[in-house]
């Protein structure tokens, strides 16, 4: 008897681990209703992969460490941050080779050089472009050469402008495809929300809509807690410091933009009522509980989508929900899963570490993918917040196989496709969508466009190579009870396990099912109303009939 409780309690701790072991090699999956992982055809596919060599560099040169990439879609090209190399690299998207680097760009000199160079000093070291003043007048503007220092971040706006991430050199450059400074993003002055001791280490840059020239600049640095830092970035000249020196203008710090929540615990919540008790000068002996930084962003149009990994921050603090978030312009997160926070990495039940989310891109219908450097692994959810896919052969594959990732750094999408850049393997690799992802995506798009019959026959497509996907059977509840057939529809929302939907339907069903048969109902009503009359008065109206009868009679 003992021993086979022994061995009973061996395999109890063996099946958790059997579990995780099982997700972890699965290619791809999503979770059920039960939260347990189950198999699901891959959304993506992988079709081709790039090194440095076939960008047409050196295999051991100019791609080192790449950090981040950029798809510029109008003038199809890719920018990558290469923080080894200490460059910004641009790829022509048709021929997939590297046409320009930027180890350095052209930065406004200071006043006193530049009136040094008027009077005829030495300009070797300079160079110098003509710029048209709006007053028709032309302007000499004088340029000096400022190497990058481990650039980490870039990206483009609408003009054409390049925006990078200058990490050692604590600023964000804009300039122009030519390598000019035409914009510069510096460190705030200390505030209250940013201390003195606070130093300034782009990661991480995003931009908005430009609006006269001036757009808004997002900016994630290194120990951001309070999220990501906004400017209007400056024109790279100069301005008149507090001692009347010269000195360069860091553009307009405009606050702080989707930061995470503290999440409320036990602990905190006990810690809060003795800091409350204490008095001042003891306080700052607890531990203070700090939100964890947001690892990336990704803008589009007028919203904000941030990432954020899952890492232990300050008072033991762990982001396990919205580590996925989609801020308006009013610093609102809108991607709230049913009204309500959602853990949108994999589960704790199946996982020993958790989900560390560094980049995210979202295609023009809205479709988000999220990359993990835990496992290497894809997640893609729609606009409404439902995991439609968990997929990537991770780091378990060897680093020849196609689709492997060792270290994602950056993930974009161009054309239908997701590209992921690698910065351990120093590769690009590009998937494309599978015949189960199209019809999807498909399904989904069509839906939330409104077009329900046209959903129904993609959402039956996605069931045949599927008859896992819950949400293809909540599509189907919910087409049908968009074209009223409630019976179809109840069948469907039980299969997809929709409690919330089910019971809604159920009650149309009820309510149409009442007012169809209402005639019926109040025919049957009356008819029993009328035959309890007669059993309760049966001896007054049989009276009242002998009655007529005798008198009829005589």
């Amino acid at each position: 008897m003992k021993k086979f409780l022994v061995v009973l309690a061996l395999i109890c701790l063996l099946l958790p681990l059997a579990a995780s072991a099982g997700t972890q090699t699965s290619e791809s999956y999503v979770y059920n209703a039960w939260s347990v992982a189950v198999e699901s055809p891959p959304m993506f596919v992988a079709e081709k992969y790039y090194r440095p060599e076939d960008f047409g560099l050196e295999k051991n040169a100019d791609l080192k460490d790449p950090q981040d990439m950029f798809i510029d879609r109008v003038n199809k090209k890719c920018y990558i941050a290469d923080a080894g190399s200490n460059c910004i690299l641009r790829l022509d998207i048709e021929t997939m080779k590297v046409d320009k680097i930027w180890r350095e760009c052209w930065t406004r000199v200071e006043p006193k050089i530049e009136r040094r160079i008027k009077q005829g000093g030495s300009s070797a070291e300079y160079v110098f472009k003509e710029v048209e003043n709006s007053d028709g007048t032309v302007e000499k503007q004088y340029y000096e050469k400022s190497a990058f220092g481990e650039p980490k971040g870039v990206c483009v706006d609408t003009l054409g402008r390049i925006y990078v991430a200058d990490n050692k050199n604590a600023r964000v450059v804009v300039m122009d495809q030519e390598g000019f400074m035409c914009g510069l993003v510096l460190e705030p002055d200390a505030t209250e929300a940013l201390p003195s001791t606070f130093q300034f280490q782009p990661l991480r840059v995003g931009v908005g809509i430009a609006v006269n020239n001036k757009p808004t600049v997002y900016v994630v640095c290194m120990g951001g807690t309070r999220g990501a830092f906004m400017f209007e970035a400056s024109d790279g000249g100069y301005v008149k410091g507090e001692k009347g020196s010269d000195v360069l203008d860091g553009g307009k710090f405009l606050g702080f933009f989707g930061a995470n929540k503290v999440k409320w615990t036990a602990r905190l919540g006990m810690d809060q009522m003795i800091k409350s008790i204490l008095p001042k000068s003891s306080r700052g002996s607890l531990t203070r509980y700090i939100p964890t930084e947001i690892s990336n962003i990704f803008v589009q149009d007028m919203f904000v989508y941030c990432v954020t990994s899952a890492i232990q921050g300050a008072g033991g603090m762990i982001q396990q929900t919205d580590q996925i978030k989609c801020m308006n312009p009013n610093d609102n997160n809108i991607l709230r899963y049913e009204g309500g926070s959602k853990n949108y990495g994999d589960l704790e039940l199946f996982r020993n570490e958790k989900t560390r989310f560094v980049d995210v891109t979202v295609d023009e219908r809205g479709f988000i993918t999220a990359i993990d450097l835990t496992a290497a692994r894809m997640f893609h959810i729609d606009s409404e917040g439902n995991t439609l896919g968990i997929q990537g052969k991770g780091k378990l594959g060897s680093a020849e196989q196609m689709g492997t990732t060792e270290t994602p750094s950056s993930i974009e999408n161009y054309n239908g496709r997701i590209w992921v850049l690698d910065s351990t393997l120093r590769q690009i690799t590009i998937y494309k969508l599978t015949e189960y992802g199209e019809n999807l995506q498909n399904a989904i798009y069509l839906y939330n466009g409104g077009y329900y019959e046209e959903a129904v026959v993609y959402w039956h497509e996605v069931l045949k190579r599927n008859a896992n996907c819950e949400l293809a059977y909540t599509g189907l509840g919910r087409a049908y009870m968009k074209k009223d057939n409630y019976e179809e529809s109840l069948r469907y929302l039980k299969l997809g396990y929709d409690k919330r939907a089910y019971s809604d339907v159920y009650a149309q069903y009820r309510s149409k099912f009442i007012s169809d048969n209402f005639g019926s109902f109040a025919t049957g009503a009356l008819v029993l109303v009328a035959a309890l009359i007669i059993f309760l008065k049966r001896k007054e109206i049989t009276a009242f009939i002998r009655k007529r009868r005798k008198g009829g009679g005589a």
